[in-house]
């Protein structure tokens, strides 16, 4: 979809841990391999917290962030079109899996998603 992204993100925890996440996205680009300027860290001694360390908001802001950053370079360097005010929208819905069954369901779902941008009310071939 050209104006959303979908992901999921496992978290993996321990009974009674606090929560806490690994970042794990396939967008087909390998977030460290951007540039090693925008690289998140990998918990170095003076690099912050590693990314296990991380909570599910420090994830997506750490991305949101990244991305934005990857994006003004492109605006600067590439002539992409540039965006107004922000390129993200301040707040994510987030959802719970808690079954194989509900997995599956939802990698459906993202993987068929594309599809919908014909009828969606945000696509202005549509107007």
């Amino acid at each position: 979809m050209p104006n959303h992204i979908h992901s999921i993100i496992i978290i993996k925890q321990p009974v009674g841990a606090a929560l806490r996440g690994r970042l794990s996205i396939n967008m087909g680009l390998k977030l460290n391999n951007i540039s090693n300027k925008n690289r998140i860290s990998d918990g170095g001694p003076s690099q912050g917290p590693s990314l296990a360390k991380l909570s599910l908001p420090d994830i997506v802001c750490r991305f949101k962030s990244l991305t934005t950053k990857c994006y003004i370079d492109g605006v600067k360097n590439n002539n992409w079109q540039p965006f107004n005010k922000h390129l993200w929208q301040r707040s994510y819905y987030d959802h719970i899996i808690r079954s194989n069954k509900s997995l599956k369901r939802i990698r459906e779902y993202i993987s068929g998603n594309p599809v919908n941008w014909k009828q969606d009310i945000d696509n202005l071939i549509n107007l």
